[in-house]
């Protein structure tokens, strides 16, 4: 017996800085990617923060 998995490749457009923007935009993907069978979403890297992150990662009230 052969088992499959169904991965989703999200290209999603990132904003900087915006990761509650960003979250929404994933939940939404996520939810069309499960509606269409996809066990697994997949998205660019440093995708909740936006690329690239440079200082953000420095601020006390950054995440």
């Amino acid at each position: 017996m052969t088992k499959s998995l169904v991965i989703a490749l999200a290209q999603l457009n990132a904003h900087l800085g915006n990761v509650v923007g960003n979250i929404d935009r994933l939940v939404t993907a996520r939810a069309k990617a499960a509606k269409d069978g996809a066990a697994v979403i997949v998205t660019p890297e440093m995708y909740l923060s936006g690329y690239p992150c440079d200082d953000l990662v420095l601020r006390d009230d950054f995440m």
